[in-house]
């Protein structure tokens, strides 16, 4: 079984039509997610690049093992912090690319720097090797936003104000009030970015169907696009924008059987469960089926098991997300910021803290404590 994962740093469920979205043009990824399994719910466990690939990669964590053997694997990437986590994880072949850096945006999509990490990966496939488990990183909307400019007319309209975003992704600390000709303008050059990627993929997908069993892209973090008085990854809020991940599989076993899967999904589940489907000997122990899809199709097998809470980390916070509740504790001040109901407040609007009751007192509790949650899943499937 040949597994091909492409992770795409700071891209977010808002930006796809498969979660909601209505006006980025993503044909790729629109086809993969129409053919494929969607989860709804994956999240990942902490929005910092280097403990987001650790857990991805199963480095560093004595339950899940410390690398991704037995099976054979090769990473691809243009980022050096990925290429040096990767490293010292394990990894069988570690084949680093010199990122290309534009001053301004890129004149054509085969200029930009996800293209070149793009054509890298093609060479690689044309030469005949295929690892076990071939794994792409790109630095993704974290790194240079190089879309030609055509690709940002397609989304600003001719009243829109003039306002020139740069090609460095945009950061910026807590503000109160972000100015909103500037958010459209970031959001259309996010849009462009997002679309570039598409059209770089829309190449390199049947390539890469013709020589494996199986495709998942997801990403290590989202992007804020100004919610919550914030802009760009690393915030430190652990806002949906940001630990919201899109996660689409396809399988050569159940193509053209579109599946959508509503449970929570950490992507610390995923270097073990890649691991774990590999190794005959575990096969039986640690795969099992999509819980609530199994009924829809008997083809789904060996897929991640889902959990009913997630616990999430940053610089800043701990969290706790379970399918009914978002609960969000400082660690600097030791007090939980909030308490959001899922999945009708999305975007974290309302803090209901002070109305629900034993739900938010055990939350609280939860959030303000640093033992291993994985035991009480069943004390908040009643909430």
């Amino acid at each position: 079984m040949k597994t091909v994962v492409i992770t795409i740093d700071g891209l977010s469920t808002s930006a796809i039509s498969a979660y909601g979205n209505t006006w980025v043009r993503t044909p790729t990824f629109d086809d993969l997610a129409a053919s494929g399994l969607v989860l709804e719910s994956a999240y990942c466990s902490d929005p910092r690049l280097n403990s987001s690939l650790e857990h991805l990669w199963c480095i560093n964590n004595p339950q899940r093992g410390t690398t991704l053997t037995p099976i054979t694997s090769h990473l691809i990437t243009d980022d050096a912090e990925a290429a040096r986590i990767a490293e010292q994880g394990g990894y069988d072949a570690v084949t680093p690319i010199t990122p290309v850096i534009n001053n301004e945006a890129a004149t054509e999509v085969e200029d930009t720097g996800f293209a070149n990490l793009t054509a890298e990966v093609i060479d690689y496939l044309e030469s005949g090797e295929c690892a076990d488990l071939l794994w792409i990183h790109s630095s993704g909307l974290s790194g240079n936003w190089d879309a030609p400019e055509t690709l940002r007319d397609l989304y600003h309209d001719e009243e829109d104000p003039e306002i020139k975003i740069g090609i460095t992704a945009p950061v910026s600390g807590v503000e109160d009030k972000i100015d909103e000709d500037y958010l459209a303008a970031l959001q259309q050059a996010y849009a462009a970015q997002v679309t570039m990627i598409d059209s770089c993929l829309s190449v390199l997908i049947p390539l890469l169907e013709a020589r494996v069993d199986r495709i998942i892209i997801t990403s290590p973090r989202g992007y804020n696009l100004g919610r919550h008085g914030q802009i760009g990854i690393n915030t430190g809020q652990l806002t949906e924008d940001v630990i919201h991940v899109p996660f689409i599989l396809v399988d050569n076993t159940f193509r053209n059987n579109l599946v959508r899967n509503q449970w929570l999904f950490s992507t610390t589940q995923l270097g073990e469960w890649i691991n774990s489907c590999d190794d005959n000997e575990n096969r039986d122990l640690n795969c099992g089926v999509f819980q609530s899809t199994d009924s829809v199709s008997p083809h789904i097998h060996d897929a991640p098991v889902m959990h009913q809470v997630i616990q999430l980390l940053s610089a800043t916070e701990r969290a706790i997300r379970t399918p009914a509740w978002h609960a969000r504790y400082d660690l600097n001040t030791h007090e939980v910021i909030g308490i959001f109901a899922k999945p009708d407040d999305r975007w974290e609007a309302n803090d209901i803290s002070d109305r629900c009751g034993q739900a938010g007192e055990l939350l609280a509790d939860l959030a303000t404590s640093s033992d291993n949650i994985t035991e009480l899943d069943n004390s908040l499937i009643l909430f």
